[in-house]
């Protein structure tokens, strides 16, 4: 078990593809939380489950997490990339 922590998990290629993946989900947690009117960004399903948690904001911090830890890799990149990467995405782009 030490061989494969050392020689693969432990690697610069692994471990710089986590930095980035915790990268990426932070900020699309933070844009979510802190930007006004994010919870439109929500489908419908999420939208109803923030809309219902408790007014505390932890509450709705919870449903922000659970949504964003369904998302597919590559629906998180879209979102990423639409959300901070300029010229990237389009009025009509599907999300």
């Amino acid at each position: 078990m030490y061989l494969v922590r050392h020689v693969v998990m432990d690697s610069a290629q692994v471990t710089t593809l986590e930095a980035k993946g915790r990268f990426v989900l932070d900020r699309l947690f933070l844009a979510h939380l802190r930007t006004k009117g994010a919870e439109n960004w929500l489908p419908a399903d999420w939208r109803e489950a923030y809309d219902n948690a408790g007014p505390n904001r932890t509450d709705k911090a919870r449903v922000i997490a659970d949504y964003i830890s369904g998302m597919t890799d590559l629906y998180a990149q879209t979102l990423f990339s639409r959300l901070f990467v300029p010229f990237e995405g389009t009025v009509y782009d599907h999300l």
